[in-house]
């Protein structure tokens, strides 16, 4: 698996982003995990694409909030 960078937000989550490395070519998604590593939410750049404001509202949202199933 790519390498991912990992930037902390709010309770105990992480926003994780592969690496320039990874895909020199841009960001393919981005995903929320847990505090033990577990994915919460993903989202790939088709989903951004076809949605762009409700995706980066609920990227927002869970940077600001945290995630809520």
């Amino acid at each position: 698996m790519t390498k991912e960078v990992v930037i902390p937000t709010v309770n105990g989550e992480s926003l994780c982003f592969e690496t320039h490395n990874g895909n020199p070519l841009g960001c393919s998604y981005i995903r929320f995990i847990d505090s033990d590593g577990n994915e919460l939410v993903y989202w790939d750049s088709a989903e951004w694409s076809e949605n762009p404001k409700f995706v980066m509202g609920a990227i927002m949202g869970t940077i600001q909030n945290g995630f809520k199933s």
